[in-house]
């Protein structure tokens, strides 16, 4: 019992888990790992100078057998003179309802009842009973669905509020403790179904194949893999906050990131900025797949307004013009409504998140030519209307000579479906479409030469975000 006493004091210690006058809520399962962090914190608070509170979360997937658990908890709270909070939900229901695994649902309503608990009844950390078995298998649950440098990690000893005391113990030492210590503790039937619970096959079945096929010292050196990583990372990461603050904002339903400033990133600074958006915007990315965070990537780097990337748990990617947002999941865009646009004027278009304005110039003050501008004949300044594609439209994109319908014409760009919606048109009721904006304006629609006045139309973003501030 010393010794493991004197290893959950070390890890304490090393990574700076409690200070005295903290206090500590343990969250309690009931199986032998937090059963033995409980006792083990118990014994330590007097010396150490932090007290103790306990939490059980009822997942509701076990019917009688999860309110037997939860009155063993609340039994062994009393039994320390410990005040108990009892939290539950419906983990089952919510998976269906965020199209997430039983796995990342449970644990995102025992955390947020954790930290719910914790702030309410001033606990300055939350005390998860994790072991150095358990972040082994974390290592390899993540190489399996396919990590990037911070899967490789595992299980972080802290990552505030949440603490890991049992983090360098493994479980075979923590049931030793358990029997040593005369303690008991409840089994959770579900820890041995390989069926539904990918964590579960690498336990019983991946690992021990491992340890017996290349030697028993595989775990340790998987653990050892995991350290070094997160030595590297805690210098690291700083550095890639502060990249995000730089290229991110805040906004009313996720986070925003800066196309301009991502695009010539490294690839591997790149994944790591939007794993960091991931955890600012969602508190996490677990169910997320490196594909995922590939086809962000790819979108930062070639993707037009109005592409999208669908991602688990009801969330989303969309382009928005300059931005790239991570935001909940939004119904499938329909076409741009018709809107006027008066010359002079402006018309703002929130579902692509930009605006066009119209006005007259001298052929000499106007701007130069490009994707969000467009300089045209000025005889066709009257009557002009906004809206999105509809089928059968069709023009002479400039440099051709025959007309070209609107489908084929995107598809020939490689307009996205979800985009080709959110692409503004100009259409003059009798010229029909002269400009596709941010594309190709129409060959018989631009400025003839020696005009003294030309048309200018100009597409700009959106500059007012409702809800964005500044990320810290």
């Amino acid at each position: 019992m010393g010794n493991f006493l004197k290893r959950v004091r070390v890890a304490m210690h090393r990574h700076r888990m409690a200070r005295p006058g903290d206090r500590i809520l343990v969250a309690v399962s009931g199986g032998a790992d937090s059963v033995a962090m409980l006792d083990a914190l118990v014994r330590l608070a007097p010396e150490e100078g932090f007290s103790a509170a306990v939490a059980h979360f009822n997942h509701g997937l076990r019917g009688g057998e999860a309110d037997a658990d939860e009155a063993f908890v609340a039994s062994l709270a009393h039994s320390y003179g410990l005040e108990f909070y009892a939290g539950r939900g419906d983990v089952a229901a919510v998976a269906r309802a965020e199209g997430r695994g039983l796995e990342a649902a449970a644990r995102r309503l025992r955390h947020g009842f954790l930290r719910a608990t914790a702030a309410e009844h001033g606990c300055a950390a939350i005390a998860l009973g994790h072991t150095a078995s358990d972040r082994v298998e974390t290592v390899l649950l993540h190489l399996l669905r396919g990590t990037g440098l911070a899967g490789l990690q595992g299980m972080r000893p802290v990552r505030r509020p949440f603490i890991r005391p049992l983090i360098t113990i493994w479980r075979p030492q923590v049931e030793e403790y358990c029997r040593t210590a005369g303690l008991r503790w409840r089994t959770d039937d579900t820890n041995r179904d390989t069926r539904r619970f990918l964590r579960n096959r690498i336990r019983h079945e991946l690992l021990p194949m491992l340890e017996r096929e290349y030697g028993p010292g595989v775990c340790r050196a998987i653990l050892r893999c995991a350290e070094a990583v997160e030595m590297e990372l805690s210098w690291t990461e700083p550095l890639v906050r502060e990249a995000l603050a730089e290229a991110a904002e805040r906004y009313d339903r996720g986070i925003r990131l800066s196309l301009e400033r991502l695009k010539g990133l490294p690839e591997g600074l790149l994944m790591r900025i939007l794993r960091a958006a991931a955890l600012a915007a969602f508190g996490g990315a677990c169910d997320w797949r490196w594909e995922h965070f590939a086809a962000l990537a790819s979108a930062i780097r070639v993707g037009l307004t109005g592409h999208r990337v669908m991602l688990p748990g009801g969330l989303e990617a969309r382009v928005a013009y300059e931005w790239l947002d991570l935001t909940t999941a939004q119904p499938e865009p329909s076409a741009l409504p018709e809107r006027p646009l008066l010359v002079p004027g402006e018309v703002e278009i929130p579902e692509a998140g930009v605006r066009l304005s119209g006005r007259l110039c001298s052929r000499h003050e106007a701007p130069v030519p490009g994707p969000q501008v467009a300089v045209l004949d000025a005889a066709l300044a009257e009557g002009l209307v906004v809206r999105g594609w509809r089928p059968g439209d069709a023009f002479v994109p400039l440099g051709m000579t025959g007309r070209k319908k609107l489908q084929d014409f995107f598809v020939d760009a490689k307009v996205p479906r979800a985009v080709r919606k959110l692409t503004p048109l100009v259409v003059h009721p009798q010229a029909g479409v002269i400009w596709v904006a941010g594309m190709r304006i129409a060959q018989g629609a631009r400025a003839p030469a020696g005009a003294g006045v030309v048309l200018v139309l100009e597409m700009r973003p959106t500059s007012d975000v409702s809800g964005a501030e500044g990320l810290s």
